[in-house]
């Protein structure tokens, strides 16, 4: 059987990054391919480069609570956000993804979706 490929996605906090970091280690151990995707100079990438695991980033933000001059760049980095997910999706050419929660989650999830990748 060919060595299976993983995009992991997770970010924000220890309580979706450290979960995500155990799944990769496990799959890794079994001889996975992993790739991992978080946003640039954060938590994610100091954790998951310390482990050795292959880190790509993307931009996403989060979407604030209350109303914020923020909101109006939202749509566009959003859309950024998913076309450059795709771009990694399709260079990377997973056989699955993994979310563990975090707003990275949703571009990297959603572009899997387009890609038609299992989730």
């Amino acid at each position: 059987m060919d060595k299976r490929k993983f995009v992991v996605a997770a970010g924000g906090t220890g309580g979706h990054i450290i979960p995500a970091l155990s799944i990769c280690k496990e799959l890794a151990a079994r001889g996975a391919d992993i790739l991992f995707v978080g946003n640039r100079n954060s938590m994610e990438e100091k954790l998951v480069k310390e482990a050795g695991i292959e880190f790509r980033s993307i931009n996403s933000q989060k979407f604030y609570r209350s109303f914020t001059f923020k909101h109006l760049l939202f749509p566009f980095r959003l859309f950024k956000s998913i076309s450059d997910s795709r771009k990694i999706i399709s260079e990377f050419k997973p056989d699955a993804f993994i979310g563990t929660g975090g707003f990275v989650s949703g571009p990297v999830g959603y572009a899997a979706h387009l890609k038609k990748i299992p989730i």
